[in-house]
């Protein structure tokens, strides 16, 4: 990960790496992170051990799916939402780039598909938009009278 550009090198299906990108808070959060980690090689998410003093400390151990599961399913809990699977922060993400007006190749690439289609189930854009994006196409055209 490069921490000034917010470029991450990830790991996906298949052992397929892609880069993807972070900003803002998110970058800020990682950064911060990172700091409090340390620079020790291993996994970048990592399980806080409680210890005998009430202080949290960092394990070597690498976060499970299954921990992040019953943390997305506390938080919302929590919050008193629906419960959050990890899917629905991805597809949360596709639809607010959707929304923002990020083309579905960009989307499609960022989430790691080889293809639109998948992307496209995330596209939660209602009619109106679509009525807007027709809008856009200009085609020129002069009335000539019938004779």
């Amino acid at each position: 990960m490069d921490l000034a550009t917010g470029r991450i090198v990830v790991r996906g299906k298949g052992n397929k790496q892609r880069a993807v990108y972070i900003a803002n808070g998110a970058l800020d959060a990682l950064r911060d992170w990172a700091a409090d980690r340390g620079p020790q090689p291993g996994a970048l998410f990592v399980r806080l051990v409680r210890t005998p003093g009430g202080r949290q400390q960092m394990s070597e151990d690498r976060l499970s799916v299954q921990t992040i599961v019953d943390a997305l399913k506390r938080r919302a809990r929590e919050s008193g939402v629906d419960p959050i699977r990890p899917h629905d922060l991805r597809r949360t993400v596709a639809g607010e780039l959707l929304d923002a007006g990020t083309a579905i190749s960009t989307v499609a690439r960022l989430l790691g598909h080889a293809n639109v289609q998948p992307t496209a189930r995330y596209d939660r854009r209602p009619e109106h938009a679509v009525v807007a994006a027709a809008a856009k196409i200009r085609f020129p055209y002069r009335s000539v009278p019938v004779r």
